[in-house]
C-alpha cells in the first residue's frame, strides 16, 4: 500500500471513510461543486503559468508528460534523476516502477521506499551528484513573514540555489513543509535527496524561490517545538495506521474505527471535504447529541489536544476545572453551546464597542474572493477590487440603523485602470464623510469586519503610488488608526453557540439574512467571472452584476446589523 503526500494532511475521518466505504452510509457525501472546481482551475492555471515561465529560463528543464502513461513517467523519471545535465524536471512520478528502473540503471537493488508515492510539482537539481531538492508551486505567497522563528533563503531565478539567495525571517507554511518533507524522504530513501534537508515554494511571486532547510523548520517558536520532519514522520505514520485500519474494517465490520471525527479548520479543513455533510451530523450527535468540542469556535484538533487531551464532549468540557487559559475561554464556550446564552470569554475584558455620532460601514469585494476564505490574508496578482459599499448612519437624527441608505461604486471592466477608478473614488468619499462630520463637530467612526479592508487599503497605496489621488501609505495607515474600527475584533471577546466568527455565521445569529442566494465570497467569485465574461450575453453579464451589488449591499448591512447585536448584548 503505497501513500501520497497528501495523506499525512488529510483528517484521518477522511483517510477512515475513503478507505472503509462500506461501513457509512456515504450517500450524502458531496461531488466537488462549482466553487471547488473554481479553485482547483485557478491553481492549475497558475500553475502552468509558472512551468511556462521556468521554460524560458536558460536551464535545462524536463518536462514528464501525464498523458504518456504511469510507467513510461515513471521510468523517464528515474532515468532523468540520475542525469547531471538536467537542473530541474517538472511533473515528476517516482513509485515502485521508477524505484524499480532506477535500482536497475544503477545496480542497486535495495533502494525501494514500500509506502510512498510522490507527484513533486517540480525536483531541483542541487549538486552534480546529482541531488534533488523538491518544490511545490502554491497559490499563496511562498512564505509567512509573520513567524520570526525561522528563517528562508529567497533567491532568484535562474541563479536560484541557496547560495545565490539573501536570508529572510519566517516560515514555509506548515502544510507545504509536510508535503514537501514526504517528497524529499522519498528522495533520501532513493539517495538522491539533497543533503541539507532543502525543500522549496514558488508561489504567486514566482520570479524568486524561498527556499527551507526541513530539519531547522519549525511549527512554532521554542526550543523544544518540533520541526516540519519530525511532524511528518508522526503524521505520515500515524495516517499509515488510520489507513490500514480502515482497509482491514471495511472487509470486517467487528474491528473498532481508527478514528473520532473532528471539525477541522484551515486550508486542507472541512469546508472543501466530500464528506463534511456527514462528518457534521456525527459531530453534533457526539455524546447524545452534546456535540464534540471542535465544534467550538477556536477549539482546533491541535488546541484541543494540547489543552485539553482527554476530552472531546462539549458537555464535559463545560464542567472541566484546572484548565488553561485557553482550555478556560474554551470551556465558557463549550457552556455557551449548551445553554445557547452568550457571555464574556474574559470577565475582565468587557465589550464596549465605540460609538459616535457618525457611522459609516463598508466592505468591498475582490476578484479572489475565494482565495481570500480559504486562504485568509493572501492577494493573487491579478486579483482586484471591482465594487465598494458604505452606508452612512447619522446617529444624531436617526437610532435605528436600518435607516441608513447603502451606496455603491464599482466598475466591471476587469482593468487595472478600473480597479483604480473604484478605490480613489471610495478613499476620496471617506475623506469627504470625515471632513463634513468633522466641519460639523460630530464624531466619526468607520466600521468594517475583519483586517480585510485595512490590507487592501494598504495595497492600494503600494499598488498605486505616485498616482493622481492615491494618498501615501503613511496617510493610509494615519487614517485608518483614527477612523477604522475592526468590529471582529470586537465579537472575539464574546462566547457564542457558533462554529466560528465569520459574518456569514454571526450576521444571522444577530437576525440578519442575505437577499441573495448561496451568500458568500466563494460564490461571488463565480459570479464575478459571469460579470465580466467576453462571452456571454447581455443579460447574462447584467443579472451576475446586480446579484453582486446586491449581496455586498447587504453585506454593508450586515455590518451594521452585527454592531446593533453586540450592542444590545446583555454580558
Amino acid at each position: 500500500m503505497r501513500l501520497d503526500a497528501r495523506t499525512a494532511l488529510e483528517c484521518h475521518e477522511y483517510l477512515h471513510k475513503s478507505n472503509a466505504p462500506k461501513r457509512f452510509d456515504l450517500s450524502g457525501a458531496i461531488e466537488d461543486d462549482e466553487i471547488i472546481k473554481e479553485y482547483k482551475r485557478q491553481g492549475l492555471l497558475h500553475e502552468e503559468k509558472v512551468k511556462d515561465f521556468l521554460r524560458t529560463l536558460p536551464l535545462k528543464v524536463v518536462t514528464i508528460a501525464e498523458d504518456q502513461g504511469d510507467e513510461v513517467a515513471q521510468e523517464l523519471t528515474a532515468r532523468a534523476l540520475l542525469d547531471p545535465s538536467i537542473d530541474i524536471i517538472l511533473g515528476a512520478h517516482i513509485g515502485a516502477h521508477c524505484e524499480g528502473i532506477r535500482a536497475t540503471l544503477t545496480d542497486n537493488q535495495g533502494l525501494k521506499d514500500p509506502t510512498r508515492v510522490s507527484r513533486p510539482d517540480l525536483l531541483i537539481r542541487t549538486d552534480d551528484a546529482p541531488k534533488w531538492a523538491p518544490a511545490d508551486i502554491k497559490l499563496h505567497s511562498a512564505f509567512d513573514d509573520d513567524n520570526k522563528s525561522n528563517q528562508v533563503i529567497v533567491s532568484r531565478w535562474p541563479t536560484h540555489l541557496p547560495a545565490h539567495g539573501i536570508p529572510l525571517t519566517g516560515k514555509i507554511l506548515e502544510e507545504d513543509g509536510i508535503q514537501l518533507a514526504h517528497y524529499h524522504q522519498h528522495l533520501i530513501n532513493l539517495g538522491l535527496a539533497s543533503d541539507d534537508y532543502l525543500v522549496a515554494i514558488i508561489g504567486r511571486e514566482y520570479e524568486a524561490i524561498a527556499w527551507a532547510n526541513l530539519d531547522k523548520t519549525k511549527k512554532r517558536f521554542g526550543k523544544n517545538a518540533p520541526n516540519y520532519l519530525n511532524i511528518y514522520y508522526e503524521d505520515f505514520l500515524s495516517a499509515e495506521q488510520v489507513v490500514k485500519k480502515a482497509v482491514e474494517r471495511n472487509k470486517n465490520s467487528d474491528i473498532a474505527p481508527p478514528a473520532t471525527p473532528k471539525l477541522i479548520g484551515g486550508k486542507f479543513g472541512c469546508d472543501m471535504c466530500t464528506y463534511k455533510k456527514i462528518c457534521r451530523e456525527e459531530l453534533e450527535s457526539f455524546d447524545n447529541n452534546a456535540g464534540h468540542v471542535t465544534l467550538l469556535a477556536k477549539v482546533s484538533p491541535d488546541i484541543a489536544a494540547r489543552h485539553f487531551p482527554d476530552i472531546e464532549s462539549i458537555r464535559e468540557l463545560a464542567m472541566a476545572s484546572n484548565l488553561s487559559d485557553v482550555g478556560e475561554k474554551a470551556r465558557r464556550r463549550a457552556q455557551v453551546w449548551l445553554s445557547k446564552k452568550p457571555m464574556l470569554l474574559d470577565p475582565n475584558d468587557p465589550l464596549e464597542i465605540p460609538e459616535f455620532d457618525i457611522e459609516v460601514d463598508i466592505d468591498l469585494e475582490n476578484s479572489q474572493a475565494l482565495l481570500e476564505e480559504i486562504l485568509p490574508g493572501e492577494q493573487m496578482p491579478d486579483d482586484r477590487v471591482y465594487l465598494y459599499g458604505y452606508g452612512v448612519h447619522d446617529r444624531t437624527k436617526d437610532k435605528d440603523w436600518r435607516s441608513a441608505e447603502i451606496h455603491s461604486i464599482y466598475d466591471f471592466a476587469n482593468t487595472d485602470e478600473a480597479e483604480y477608478k473604484v478605490l480613489t473614488e471610495m478613499w476620496s468619499k471617506l475623506e469627504d464623510l470625515v471632513a463634513q462630520a468633522n466641519k460639523d463637530n460630530k464624531s466619526i467612526g468607520i466600521f468594517h469586519y475583519s483586517p480585510h479592508e485595512r490590507t487592501w487599503w494598504k495595497r492600494f497605496a503600494r499598488r498605486f503610488e505616485g498616482k493622481q489621488n492615491v494618498p501615501t501609505l503613511e496617510n493610509v495607515e494615519s487614517f485608518m488608526n483614527k477612523y477604522f474600527v475592526d468590529l471582529y475584533e470586537y465579537s472575539r471577546k464574546v462566547a457564542l453557540p457558533l462554529t466560528g466568527y465569520s459574518i456569514k455565521l454571526l450576521a444571522p445569529y444577530a437576525g440578519f439574512h442575505w437577499s441573495v442566494d448561496n451568500a458568500g465570497g466563494a460564490n461571488s467569485l463565480l459570479k464575478y467571472r459571469d460579470a465580466t465574461n467576453p462571452f456571454a450575453s447581455d443579460s447574462a453579464k447584467l443579472s451576475a452584476q446586480e446579484w453582486l451589488i446586491s449581496y455586498n449591499r447587504d453585506d454593508v448591512r450586515a455590518t451594521y446589523s452585527v454592531r446593533s447585536f453586540l450592542r444590545l448584548l446583555k454580558l
